[in-house]
């Protein structure tokens, strides 16, 4: 890791964050055409209660975020996993997905999943080598072909 690189919980709505956020959603709806297979959080949802965002930083500029949505005080959600193109290849989103289970595990969650594109395979291989497995919708979402579900118990 970069000795300028760090992780931190921040504010979704602070406006360098937010730009970072805006260009996640610009690329999801770029890739994703059907509005009802995106099912990334706009800035104001991640700046509810129930989530806690991490914002990746090289010196002062932010390049990658993520978070964790927490459905009930079992089931966590891995949401806004993403990096500039950039700043890949250097283990950021790797870094940001182990804060977010981290978060998952401090608050006593026991099973961390998520959604992402079916399509998406450097997502997906990031995710699996983590030791998330492949399972079917969790929570609200429904069947999708475009979308991917994972799972990761961390109980136990």
């Amino acid at each position: 890791m970069s000795p300028s690189l760090h992780i931190t919980v921040a504010d979704p709505r602070e406006p360098a964050v937010a730009a970072l956020v805006l260009e996640w959603l610009d690329l999801s709806a770029a890739l994703t055409p059907a509005a009802e297979s995106r099912h990334a959080f706009a800035v104001d949802r991640l700046a509810d209660p129930r989530v806690t965002f991490f914002a990746a930083r090289d010196g002062d500029a932010v390049v990658g975020c993520g978070a964790l949505y927490r459905h009930d005080d079992h089931l966590g959600e891995v949401k806004s996993m993403y990096v500039r193109p950039s700043a890949r290849g250097r283990g950021i989103a790797r870094m940001i997905l182990a804060r977010v289970e981290e978060a998952a595990r401090a608050a006593g969650l026991q099973t961390l999943s998520l959604e992402t594109g079916a399509s998406f395979t450097a997502a997906l291989t990031l995710y699996e080598s983590a030791g998330f497995v492949r399972c079917g919708p969790f929570a609200a979402y429904r069947p999708d072909p475009l979308s991917a579900f994972l799972t990761k118990p961390l109980a136990g």
